[in-house]
């Protein structure tokens, strides 16, 4: 069976909880009580369910393949129309007033017309709505011409000029600031994609197109918004770019005082957190490290469309913290929720994400201690497709898995993984100066017990030779060998 498409899954897990409700209520305007896009979405929204394979496999055994494939793009279909209605509603309310008014003034009932403007023109001033407020304006007018007296229309006319003057700046001010922000971030990505990075000198150049005391004549509060957008871009770089704890707190703040960020932003969000806390750990600040870890955590509750990305950064820092010493019972719980909301999320992540994260799991009870479960979520990789997995890490894998197999110290595991990793890395001409000081390392502790230390000592001067610290910075993106090492010898 061809692995479905996340799409879908991860649809419905951005879902609010008032966009779920209103997809079981659409349910109800179909004459069948239980339609089968209702089944579907209430089997792919069970916490129990790992995979949307799973889920597929049940129901199609149920309805049969036409049946399901029908079902998912009809769900699918409908929530996407759901969070339409969600997201849009203000602006749709606002457009059919105006047609509402047009249809009335048409058929000559202008006085109807100006009360259902007189609404429109409220609500668009109350929320900003600088093109729908204009268009109302344009409507009274015209509608005013056949109800009001020459008097009362002049009048109206002085009014109306200033208004419309008024609305028209804010809206100008407002498109600027929306193509400013276009014009950094196109540049930002300019920047990445040609040099590899982002530097000081790229930032000034950003920093540059911001005009000086903007933020004092801004007249909206969408404008201040939008100010604010390009203020968090800036941070976020600056931050990148200096990577000092008190910028870094300073930006998690202007982000937690506004909940509208737009998507980008919550990635940025998330990304200042990681850093607050790889630079408390890395200052010693283990406890303040572990508390932004739980915050980190708890960004599954609101960016859930961000899930595998937090998952992601909580098992890098996690893998961190495993080397601190003390702290064991912090250790065995930051590991066991990874495993927990792996089990949970994991349908949500595509082919390479699920991947990585099955060995960031392995890494961990690796450094834990638990090397049979280390062992089990590294042959669930295995398991797998070969082509799915990307070079860099099955290289990773089979390093782990030898490392895995030398401390289990059994002679059935070690036979076969030592032979498999061995043969896997002549095949593809990956087996050079470190990995061959690696394989006799693992052999004779093996087979020759004591003077560990020695043995360790001469694997680490062996991996610091010139070529073979450049070898293993390149293919050490996901297990850094060296590291390893160092530990292992730090302990011993």
């Amino acid at each position: 069976m061809r692995t479905p498409s996340q799409t879908l899954s991860r649809l419905i897990l951005s879902l609010t909880k008032g966009e779920k409700d209103a997809v079981v209520k659409y349910g109800g305007r179909i004459p069948d009580s239980n339609p089968k896009y209702l089944q579907l979405f209430k089997a792919m929204g069970q916490t129990t369910e790992k995979d949307e394979s799973q889920v597929q496999k049940k129901l199609e055994k149920r309805w049969g393949k036409g049946n399901y494939a029908q079902a998912k793009s009809e769900l699918t279909q409908i929530v996407l129309r759901i969070i339409r209605e969600h997201e849009f509603r203000a602006s749709a309310q606002l457009t059919e007033w105006i047609q509402n008014s047009m249809i009335f003034a048409e058929r000559g009932l202008h006085l109807e017309a100006l009360t259902l403007i007189a609404k429109g023109i409220e609500k668009a001033a109350r929320e900003e709505r600088f093109k729908e407020h204009l268009e109302l304006l344009i409507l009274e007018q015209e509608c005013r011409l056949f109800t009001d007296s020459a008097a009362d229309f002049h009048l109206f006319n002085q009014r109306i000029k200033a208004e419309e003057t008024e609305i028209r700046e804010k809206w100008e001010q407002l498109q600027s600031l929306k193509m400013l922000y276009r014009e950094m971030y196109f540049e930002l990505k300019k920047k990445q994609l040609s040099q590899g990075g982002w530097d000081a000198s790229g930032l000034a150049r950003l920093k540059q197109l911001v005009p000086a005391k903007m933020e004092n004549k801004l007249k909206s509060k969408r404008a201040k918004r939008q100010f604010l957008e390009i203020k968090l871009l800036l941070s976020y770089l600056e931050t990148r770019e200096k990577n000092s704890l008190d910028l870094v707190e300073q930006v998690i703040e202007l982000y937690q005082d506004n909940s509208f960020l737009m998507e980008d932003h919550k990635q940025h969000y998330l990304s200042r957190i990681y850093t607050r806390t790889a630079i408390h750990f890395q200052n010693g600040n283990t406890n303040e490290g572990i508390r932004s870890l739980n915050e980190l955590w708890n960004l599954q509750v609101s960016f859930p469309q961000l899930i595998p990305q937090i998952l992601n950064k909580y098992y890098l820092l996690s893998i961190s913290v495993l080397d601190h010493p003390g702290l064991n019972n912090d250790k065995i719980n930051l590991v066991l929720n990874a495993e927990k909301s792996f089990g949970r999320y994991s349908f949500v992540m595509d082919d390479n994400e699920r991947l990585v994260n099955l060995f960031m799991l392995a890494r961990a009870n690796f450094q834990l201690g638990n090397f049979l479960t280390a062992l089990d979520w590294l042959r669930k990789i295995l398991a797998g497709k070969d082509s799915d997995i990307k070079q860099d890490l099955k290289y990773s894998v089979r390093i782990l898995l030898l490392l895995v197999v030398s401390e289990l110290a059994n002679p059935d595991y070690f036979d076969l993984y030592f032979r498999k990793a061995y043969d896997y890395l002549r095949y593809t001409h990956n087996y050079h100066a470190p990995e061959k000081a690696l394989f006799s390392y693992v052999r004779q502790v093996f087979t020759n017990h004591g003077k560990e230390k020695e043995k360790l000592q001469i694997l680490k001067d062996e991996l610091e030779l010139p070529g073979n610290r450049e070898r293993l910075q390149y293919l050490g993106r996901y297990f850094k060998l060296e590291d390893w090492v160092n530990r292992k010898l730090s302990r011993d």
